[in-house]
């Protein structure tokens, strides 16, 4: 097996020194990649020669010849992987109306989708270059001529294509990291699974065809040929996806299953392979699959606290259980130079809300609270008002109980030491509607229902939430306690002209716990939303009753459930979400429960920041609606454009947008406008490319949503600000979409 090693790590030595220009330059395309594709050969090469000598190499070289093989074999190299893909797309099309886009033919070599006849005429020709350019004939004489020839003797022929398959991913890793559209044009895991099912293939079809690398060329070429005429938009669909994966690993077993070589073998049942499988599994949790939502997302970011002077700002990302992205920007003490970790403390504002729904969700299970019961039963004390007010009246700001008003303190200073004590700053005021009858936003409605949680659980509201945070592992989350010293908690700041950031007032947030008064990370947050929606820490019920939105006496939704808004997202998607602004902060707690995906965002100022639901959602989105650029569509895009709109005044305007490919592989640039009556100069970022549509995203610092579509050198399309964050359209023509025009320069 010596040869065998030798032969791994120079493959890995030679090919990624020699893709190592794509790790520092900004200007990145696949061809790049093609020197390091010769390493498996190189190496296979060099291996031989210093064991087995001329001799040794001259028998290497022969398997390139061995070509008197049955025609079905020939077949199969060259089609499988096409018939399997327009197979998943028919499949898709018929269970999960998937349109069929046989477009991306022409498109695949450089075509208009005009020329799909001479597109059909050209494809022998294509799949020639592609046997003779890049990985086919780059790689085989190593892979299959040189590893699969000596793991096999050892291992037996599946086995070996297993160990073989998890090495060519793993060699993969530099290209899926550094080039833009990555490798496969599919996700990692996705990636992973079809590249494991395919090196098992080759196994099989180097030992039928008598060890011809000549025909693992050409199959390896049939796949890269699909990959590129069909599967690059194709397969970019879930569904279809799914499928082509399923008949991949079908074909996989059906062939085990008739010769039985795979599941006879002493392989299977070693430590090497339960070692090997380990590390299979380890690199499909890799969380490689965000990079590129986290780099738009990191873009937006940064721009929108340089515009907004925020000091410092916390997000977080779980993503079916599990947290790929969190990162800390800025500072929680300017003065000090202290920056934000993951670990320290942000005011939630309103964000408390849903974290106390997660409390009453748990008396609901319970029992211990009817939700429709007047709260005078509970909390007699509470002085009685023309109309009976109910649990559920408070959680959907139904009740009538009044929200901030200019009598207010905009900095409280007064110290209460428990719930029931804060009610004294409303408990006397009238009913401003019916309950039930408006939609009527109430802070000061969740401080009553606080009261009223005490009471029905026969345990004081402190310790109530405490016991809530302990079960679902919030480790710091806490009351903003005015009178004690809380650890790696940030300092806050307010908006002035002339300093742009300085520290807030002292305040207490005493008198508003329940519905603004918490103290947490977005790491905290991101995992209360994942077990609210992935495990039993409430019945399915409960849930529902949480995130449904409430009906008006007349019938009308309200889109905000018990502590939750609701509404579809942009996606056409379920969205449940939390915003929260106070002068020191700004919070957002969005959930998409059938993507699993949860989002957090906190910052330690609120004044001028601008960073509303539609951002957070904005941001949130990228890690659902995921799709690689490919080079062709980086060209089409990159360059200087003169533009041509009008403003929200409906006033005609011209500008300029650049786009680039930058060091992170995205696509970004500036964009220059009048907007309204100021010429404006936006950093952009293109958030996705499907053919050749292009929604982009700028920063102003509120988001700016552009819709483009390009063709010769041209585009058009729509810009808006879009406050949709709940599937209702914008009634205010002010905020209708905008036309704008494009043409390359």
């Amino acid at each position: 097996m010596k040869k065998v090693y030798q032969f791994f790590i120079l493959t890995f030595l030679i090919s990624w020194v020699l893709w190592s220009p794509l790790y520092f330059s900004k200007e990145i395309n696949e061809f790049w990649a093609l020197p390091g594709a010769w390493g498996p050969t190189i190496s296979a090469i060099l291996v031989t020669w210093m064991h087995e000598g001329k001799t040794g190499v001259k028998q290497l070289l022969k398997k390139l010849l061995i070509w008197r093989i049955s025609v079905k074999y020939y077949l199969f190299a060259i089609g499988l992987s096409s018939f399997i893909a327009i197979l998943a797309m028919l499949l898709a099309n018929l269970f999960f109306n998937v349109d069929l886009n046989f477009s991306s033919i022409p498109e695949g070599i450089g075509l208009e989708d005009n020329d799909f006849l001479l597109s059909l005429l050209l494809l022998p020709v294509i799949f020639l270059i592609t046997c003779l350019v890049g990985g086919p004939i780059a790689e085989e004489l190593g892979w299959r001529g040189f590893a699969q020839e000596k793991l096999q003797i050892k291992y037996g022929e599946t086995p070996s294509g297993l160990i073989i398959g998890f090495f060519w991913i793993l060699w993969h890793l530099p290209l899926m990291i550094f080039l833009p559209q990555g490798v496969g044009h599919m996700p990692t895991v996705a990636y992973i699974f079809v590249m494991i099912n395919m090196s098992v293939l080759f196994a099989w079809l180097y030992n039928k065809t008598k060890g011809s690398v000549l025909l693992a060329i050409i199959f390896h070429a049939g796949i890269n040929f699909e990959n590129t005429i069909l599967g690059s938009e194709n397969l970019q669909d879930t569904s279809t996806l799914i499928i082509f994966i399923i008949l991949l690993t079908t074909l996989n077993l059906l062939i085990q299953y008739r010769r039985k070589f795979f599941f006879q073998s002493n392989f299977i049942k070693s430590k090497s392979f339960l070692i090997l499988m380990f590390l299979f599994c380890a690199i499909s949790g890799h969380p490689q699959d965000y990079r590129k939502a986290i780099d738009k997302a990191r873009f937006l970011i940064e721009n929108h606290k340089q515009q907004t002077q925020i000091p410092g700002c916390q997000i977080a990302v779980m993503v079916k259980g599990k947290l790929v992205w969190s990162e800390s920007f800025g500072f929680s003490d300017i003065e000090n130079k202290v920056e934000v970790s993951a670990n320290i403390k942000f005011r939630i504002a309103s964000v408390s809300k849903p974290v106390t729904a997660m409390a009453l969700g748990k008396l609901i299970n319970d029992k211990k609270i009817n939700i429709d019961e007047n709260i005078r039963t509970y909390l007699p004390s509470f002085p009685k008002k023309e109309y009976e007010i109910t649990s559920r009246h408070l959680a959907s700001s139904t009740s009538g109980i009044r929200h901030y008003t200019s009598s207010d303190d905009s900095f409280n200073t007064k110290s209460y030491e428990n719930v029931v004590a804060s009610l004294e700053r409303f408990s006397n005021d009238p009913l401003a509607v019916k309950p039930g009858s408006q939609f009527l936003y109430s802070s000061y409605g969740w401080v009553l229902l606080s009261a009223v949680m005490e009471k029905a659980s026969g345990t004081s509201f402190f310790e109530l939430m405490q016991n809530t945070w302990d079960e679902l592992g919030m480790k710091n989350t806490t009351f903003d306690f005015p009178d004690r010293k809380i650890d790696q908690k940030s300092k806050f700041y307010v908006y002035d002209k002339k300093q742009k950031r300085k520290l807030a007032p002292p305040e207490n947030r005493s008198y508003m716990y329940a519905g603004g008064g918490y103290l947490s990370t977005a790491q905290d947050l991101v995992q209360m939303g994942n077990k609210f929606i992935n495990t039993d820490f409430l019945n399915k019920e409960t849930r529902e009753l949480l995130t449904t939105s409430y009906v008006l006496e007349n019938g009308t939704p309200t889109y905000y459930g018990l502590g939750w808004e609701t509404g579809i997202s942009r996606l056409d998607t379920e969205v449940v979400y939390h915003s929260g602004s106070l002068p020191t902060s700004v919070a957002h707690l969005i959930i998409y429960p059938k993507e699993e995906v949860v989002l957090a965002y906190l910052a330690n100022t609120g004044d001028n920041v601008f960073f509303n639901a539609r951002e957070a959602q904005t941001i949130a989105e990228l890690f659902i609606n995921q799709k690689r650029y490919t080079h062709e569509q980086i060209e089409d895009l990159e360059g200087k454009w003169n533009i041509s709109t009008t403003s929200l005044r409906d006033k005609k305007t011209t500008g300029t947008l650049h786009l680039s490919l930058n060091n992170d592989g995205i696509v970004s640039g500036t964009i220059s406008f009048k907007r309204s009556r100021k010429n404006i100069t936006c950093p952009i970022v293109v958030a996705t490319i499907e053919n050749n549509k292009a929604y982009c995203i700028a920063v102003s610092p509120m988001f700016i949503d552009f819709y483009l579509e390009f063709k010769n050198n041209e585009f058009n399309g729509v810009w808006l600000h879009d406050f949709n964050v709940k599937g209702i359209p914008e009634k205010d023509n002010y905020w209708e979409p905008r036309k704008i025009n494009g043409s390359k320069i």
